[in-house]
């Protein structure tokens, strides 16, 4: 990244995570999946089962940046239990906000984030 100040988002659903870590003119995609070896044979009272979630969101956390301000999206409620788990391990990290957004392509995603971070008239300026 350059001089100015990076930000982290994530989009966040229970088969996926892509973490997109940006300044004002450059953007870093980090897809993550679920490990398939942790991932539950069948559903118990309580979900998906914290070791898998837990499992997941460690993966995450261990590649957004120190003291970073971080937005949160996705279309389902994965992002609140990322959220919670985040709260209780990085207590670097400012979490601005947890938005909904649907299943998005990459470039929506990017987008999204960006629009997040930077307002409409700052986005494309070097």
């Amino acid at each position: 990244m350059n001089k100015f100040k990076a930000h982290t988002g994530i989009w966040i659903d229970k088969n996926k995570a892509v973490v997109v870590t940006m300044d004002r003119d450059r953007s870093i995609i980090i897809p993550l999946f679920p490990s398939r070896e942790s991932q539950p044979k069948a559903r118990n009272g309580n979900g998906f089962g914290n070791i898998f979630l837990r499992e997941f969101f460690y993966r995450i956390s261990e590649v957004i940046p120190k003291s970073d301000s971080i937005v949160l999206i996705g279309p389902d409620q994965t992002k609140f239990s990322l959220k919670e788990y985040l709260a209780e391990t990085r207590n670097d990290l400012t979490i601005l906000q947890t938005r909904v957004a649907g299943h998005l392509g990459t470039s929506d995603i990017i987008s999204t984030i960006r629009s997040c971070f930077y307002p409409a008239r700052e986005v494309g300026k070097v």
